[in-house]
């Protein structure tokens, strides 16, 4: 249609021009058809001219007939020389066109009048008027021009309209693509599933989260997820979808995932698509995955009741501890003082009293090991070294019927307490047993792997890095999810009675979290159960500052002074008596304030002797706020909990770090080995 526009301005001047043209041309024109009729009539005259003079009437009639019917006169008469009418053509008909012309005056009449000459006289006068056909054409091509002018100016419009609606719709057109665009952009970037429905919860529009959350096995559009999507509260009761559209609200639900078959937790959301304030035209919902967040929330609960439990545990052992001291420093200050021949019922008490005190400080151990407050004794040893010696041991309490796999993969160096990890093992291990029936395998493997800062929680190491991988597998009956939450916790066991203390997995997972290691458990009830004990390599691992344990001597101390601290007055009693019976004065304190006083005013003891744990001042405290006053003086730390390592006392300057219980003659050996030194 380009081929028809036309500026309207340039259609316009050039119309008038045209019309201009037209004007002058029909002027010319209409001046040379006057003269070109006045010398028609002029030939018509000289032959009316002698009808006339021979006055025949009825010739002229029919000549002014003829020559009116040739001319396309209107009206045609022939005067004679006194002026009266001698003759009248027949009035010329005329059609219908031109009489609507003729009506409205486009169509004009000429008015002509010559003299009838014959021999030089005047004999009458011959009077016509013609129809100006000329002027009827041209009207008529005026009417045309005018017309198609105002078809043009019609279809200009037209165009221009035209132009002007396709202009808005391409904008109109552009601005709904980028809008689609942009909004596309923006539901695929959202985390979230997005997904829109009918009222009969067909799906017209879904983001790709949702399509991946929802229906990962086939299409989403077109889906009815009201028939499709089976959720259940955290409750385990049923929930329809259709719930959420009495009004919007937001509820946490469960639902089996169709490919992966595991459990899924979300969170559901909806709110009516609203096209005016009474009406809506379906729904949108949002779902949102929040399994890793409630599976991590979980974790760390379950880590923050570890934490509290060992600090509890810690804190039982400390004051279990120092009642044990009293036991066993009691019960030796009695043998002490029976006949070493005696064979007394009373000798025999007093072992057993030694004898339980003893058992009752391993168990105390375990504790310790779980709040990881015990210090272990660390040694650079390869991971195949240490399954070897815990397969060796295991094949000696295993029934034959169990079969018992090794695949090492992993080769590399932990720096460790072999005596915790190997008792750690084969814990495991002998769990494994018990949980097969009859027959059936335990396998130990080992490997290595990267730790990410992603893989946190419970059970996996607090720092990334390499580590050596671990995993004790049986294939026994398994264990609940409900017995794997708690299977870490003091006294807690499923043995029978009188079976299990509960305390042999809590002192495995002390074990490994005071190696700055992970250990996680994996069961499914009839599948078996998988251990997973993750170690640091030795590269990343910094050696551990050892204590040296003081050699025996059997040379009878001079008497020194000794400062005994300690808040149980059972502790400072039995201290001072096994002391005093070695050829010591004793002093004491009961905090390490009072320590610090005595020092200030005067006291100068051989050696220290402190509790840690105590009210007003520690020991640590007390150990800083004596050195400031006498630098020299040995301090031994005595402590059934430390709430921070050995190595950081001793690094600070602390002289020897004993546990509590501890026997009289390790007391002895270490002050002969501090005192003799001074």
């Amino acid at each position: 249609m380009n081929f028809l526009y036309v500026s309207r301005k340039k259609a316009i001047i050039g119309f008038f021009i045209f019309v201009a043209i037209f004007l002058i041309y029909r002027t010319v024109h209409e001046q040379s058809s006057e003269q070109s009729m006045r010398h028609e009539l002029h030939k018509h005259a000289s032959i009316l001219a002698n009808y006339l003079w021979q006055f025949d009437e009825e010739g002229t009639r029919s000549y002014l007939d003829y020559a009116s019917k040739l001319e396309r006169y209107s009206s045609a008469k022939i005067l004679d020389f006194t002026g009266n009418e001698f003759a009248r053509a027949t009035p010329l008909l005329l059609s219908k066109g031109e009489k609507t012309f003729h009506s409205i005056g486009l169509l004009s009449e000429s008015p002509l009048e010559i003299d009838i000459i014959q021999e030089d006289r005047t004999i009458g006068k011959l009077s016509v008027v013609q129809l100006q056909r000329e002027s009827f054409l041209y009207s008529y091509i005026i009417l045309v021009m005018i017309l198609l002018f105002l078809v043009f100016l019609f279809i200009d419009s037209l165009y221009n309209t035209n132009r002007s609606l396709e202009k808005i719709v391409l904008q109109k057109t552009a601005a709904h693509r980028e809008s689609e665009t942009r909004l596309r952009a923006l539901l695929n970037s959202i985390t979230d599933g997005i997904v829109a429905i009918k009222h009969d919860g067909v799906v017209v529009l879904a983001n790709p989260v949702a399509e991946a959350l929802l229906l990962p096995d086939q299409p989403l559009i077109n889906a009815n997820i009201f028939e499709e999507l089976v959720f259940t509260s955290l409750d385990n009761m049923p929930i329809e979808l259709s719930e959420f559209l009495q009004k919007s609200q937001r509820r946490t639900v469960k639902r089996i995932n169709p490919v992966t078959k595991n459990e899924q937790i979300l969170t559901i959301s909806s709110a009516p698509i609203a096209t005016d304030a009474q009406s809506h035209d379906g729904y949108v919902f949002i779902f949102r995955d929040v399994t890793a967040h409630i599976k991590m929330e979980e974790q760390l609960r379950h880590t923050e009741k570890m934490e509290s439990v060992g600090k509890l545990a810690g804190g039982i052992a400390h004051d279990f501890n120092n009642m044990l001291s009293g036991i066993l420093g009691a019960a030796e200050l009695i043998e002490w003082d029976l006949d070493p021949e005696s064979q007394s019922e009373l000798k025999e008490n007093v072992a057993l009293i030694k004898t339980s005190a003893t058992m009752a400080a391993d168990l105390t151990k375990k504790l310790l090991r779980f709040s990881r407050k015990e210090q272990p004794k660390k040694e650079l040893l390869t991971v195949r070294a240490i399954i070897s010696e815990t397969l060796m041991l295991l094949t000696r309490s295993v029934d034959k019927r169990i079969t018992i796999i090794e695949n090492q993969e992993c080769n590399d160096s932990i720096l460790c307490s072999r005596s915790q990890i190997e008792n750690a093992l084969l814990n495991l291990a002998i769990n494994a047993r018990d949980a097969i029936k009859e027959s059936g395998t335990i396998t130990l493997s080992t490997d290595s792997v990267v730790i990410t800062h992603e893989q946190r929680g419970f059970g996996f190491p607090a720092k990334p890095g390499a580590y050596a991988r671990i995993r004790v597998i049986d294939s026994g009956f398994g264990m609940t999810e409900d017995t794997m939450n708690k299977i870490f916790e003091p006294f807690f066991t499923t043995k029978e009675m009188g079976k299990g203390t509960g305390l042999g997995l809590a002192a495995v997972y002390g074990t490994i979290m005071e190696h700055q290691g992970g250990i996680t458990v994996e069961s499914t009830i009839g599948m078996g159960t998988t251990f997973t004990i993750m170690i640091p390599l030795a590269e990343q691992m910094e050696a551990p500052t050892i204590e040296k344990l003081p050699t025996a001597t059997s040379a009878m101390p001079q008497q020194r002074t000794i400062l005994v601290v300690d808040d149980e007055e059972s502790m400072r009693i039995v201290v001072g008596k096994t002391l005093k019976k070695q050829n010591y004065r004793i002093i004491t304190a009961l905090n390490g304030q009072e320590a610090v006083d005595l020092i200030k005013k005067g006291e100068s003891p051989a050696l220290i002797l402190m509790d840690y744990i105590m009210p007003v001042m520690n020991g640590h405290e007390a150990y800083r706020a004596i050195r400031a006053i006498n630098p020299v003086v040995p301090v031994i730390i005595m402590s059934g909990y430390l709430p921070e390592s050995k190595e950081k006392l001793l690094a600070d300057g602390v002289t020897a770090v004993i546990d509590k219980p501890f026997s009289a003659e390790l007391l002895r050996q270490v002050l002969s080995s501090h005192i003799l030194a001074c």
